[in-house]
Order: C-alpha cells, then sequence, then structure tokens
C-alpha cells in the first residue's frame, strides 16, 4: 500500500527486487491517491522491471482499511506480506525465510519476523526492536498482541487464514483508524503462529511534523480507536478487562506526552488526570504542557 511515498518507494521496490526465492512472487500495489508522484514512479519502475505485478490507483482517497482490503483483492498466491512504500526487505532471502517457516509448519497460520528501526530525520537504526517479543514466552507474545505493544511490520499471513478469521469490512463498519491492531488480535486468537528469530525488515520513521492541531487530531482519534479496538475483542473473545485497562493508561501516557510536546495545556489536564499510577515521565510531560519554558528546556535536552 502506498500514500505519498515518493521519495521512498525506488527504494522499497528496488529491495523487493534483490529478492532471491525458489518460487514466484507477485507485487501488488495499490496507491490511495497520493498528492505526490508515488504511483507514478512505482509504475515506470514496474514496467522497466523483471518483477510480476499488478497496480491500482485509487481515484479518490479510501482511508487506510479501505485500502487495505482493495490491495488483499489483488493478492492472487498463497501468502500475503505486508510492505509499507516506505519500508524495505534487508535481507535478499527475507520473503524466503518467511515462507520456508510456513512451509516446514504447514498447519500455522501466520508468522512474524523481526525488523529495525530507521529514523529518517537523522539516518539512525535501531536494530531488531521486537527481539524481545520474538524470543519471549507466548504469553508474553500475547499480552504484548493484546495490549497493542508492536509495530505490525514483520506480519507475513496465510490468505486463506486472514480471509476466514478478519473480517475487514466489520473493521470498516467499525471506522477503526488502525488495521495492524485488531488484524492481529484475530489472527492470534484463532491461528498457530511461529516467530523468525531474525530482523528481515526495515521500518522507516518519518514522523510529520507535532507542531500544528491537525496533526494531534490526528494522534487523539488514533488512541480513541485504539481503546473501542480493545473494548471490542474484549467483548468478542471475553478476555480479561485487564488487558483494556492497560491500553486505556498507554494512551492517556501516549496523549499527555503530545500535549507536552505541543503545550496543550487543556489536554495535559485531563489526561494526567486518567493516569492510574503516575510515573516519573508523566509528571515531566504534565509539566511541559503546563510551562512553556520547562518544554522549551526538555525539548532542548531531548535533542542533545
Amino acid at each position: 500500500m502506498t500514500l505519498n511515498h515518493e521519495e521512498f518507494i525506488i527504494e522499497c521496490l528496488d529491495s523487493i527486487s534483490r529478492q532471491l526465492t525458489t518460487y514466484d512472487f507477485e507485487v501488488c500495489l495499490s496507491d490511495d491517491n497520493s498528492s505526490d508522484n508515488t504511483y507514478e514512479v512505482a509504475l515506470e519502475y514496474l514496467e522497466k522491471s523483471a518483477l510480476n505485478y499488478s497496480v491500482n490507483q485509487n481515484k479518490h482517497q479510501l482511508g487506510l482499511l479501505e485500502n487495505y482490503q482493495k490491495t488483499l483483492e489483488m493478492c492472487q498466491g498463497k501468502y500475503v506480506f505486508d510492505l509499507a512504500g516506505d519500508d524495505l526487505f534487508k535481507d535478499s532471502h527475507s520473503i524466503q525465510i518467511m515462507i520456508d517457516t510456513f512451509e516446514k509448519n504447514p498447519d500455522i497460520g501466520f508468522v512474524e519476523c523481526g525488523y529495525d528501526h530507521y529514523y529518517q530525520k537523522n539516518k539512525k537504526i535501531f536494530p531488531f526492536v521486537n527481539r524481545k517479543r520474538i524470543r519471549g514466552t507466548k504469553e508474553d507474545y500475547t499480552e504484548s498482541v493484546l495490549t497493542g505493544k508492536f509495530t505490525g511490520v514483520g506480519y507475513c499471513y496465510k490468505k486463506d487464514s486472514f480471509l476466514k478469521h478478519v473480517d475487514l469490512n466489520e473493521y470498516i463498519k467499525l471506522d477503526f483508524a488502525v488495521e495492524d491492531y485488531p488484524l492481529s488480535i484475530d489472527l492470534l486468537m484463532n491461528c498457530k503462529f511461529k516467530t523468525i528469530d531474525k530482523s528481515l525488515v526495515t521500518y522507516r520513521i518519518h514522523k510529520n511534523s507535532l507542531s500544528h492541531n491537525k496533526e494531534l487530531e490526528r494522534v487523539i482519534r488514533q488512541t480513541n480507536s485504539i481503546n473501542e479496538i480493545i473494548n471490542y475483542f474484549t467483548n468478542k473473545y471475553e478476555l480479561p478487562n485487564q488487558f483494556k485497562e492497560q491500553v486505556y493508561q498507554q494512551t492517556q501516557s501516549s496523549l499527555l506526552y503530545y500535549s507536552g510536546y505541543l503545550g496543550n495545556a487543556a489536554l495535559g489536564k485531563k489526561t494526567f488526570r486518567n493516569i492510574q499510577p503516575k510515573n516519573l515521565k508523566n509528571y515531566l510531560d504534565y509539566t511541559s504542557s503546563q510551562n512553556s519554558l520547562f518544554r522549551f528546556i526538555s525539548s532542548f535536552l531531548r535533542k542533545i
């Protein structure tokens, strides 16, 4: 899936072209009506490449979930890996390693591999950031998924398992703001899985500026949606309420951070009241939301 990835799409496609596999695979690209030249750049690349591909450009922006659904409908293969247009495979055998895991374990519905974080602004790489999840117990893995403590980057799944257990139309109807969190829960609760103890993907982080209210509105919608998602699945799968409470506290802490970053005093007061128990970081973020001098000093220290 792509949306305004013109700056990164060539690097993404290069990483796909370098894949060495013992079978054929296809590239399915659905662009959600980018305002830049993502689609044109990608199409020109694919036409000149030896890759099997199919492409689509939405006439108007569908949004994350509907474009995800559109892309999935294009896929003809047995397995699906969602690689965003600004991410890339870091190993030339990434796809082969994932599919080999499926072939050796025919009863599983999905695999998760390791991934790196790459910060575009300062060019820093944090390797294998999900190492603890990948190497942990099944119980720890389950808790991390249910509480949303992950990025849905390293997932590869059987298409049949996905279609059987994940209802994207229901997600769209409920207006979920993210796709990786709910589909990961549905797959986890219904499928066996394997983890791959190797980093195979690079997740690029290039956050938009948080200096305006429009970005804050997006963050608020996303955090509200995450709470709605865990509430939905708590009822669907009769999960213990502890997961719902953990997610609520995490999202409030996240909003408190943003309120401190942007100096939103009203939001800072509201979220600070909601957090129980409070830690030192909460107090620092709250003070940043209320005091401009403290916020300036905190911002300066983060850059050192």
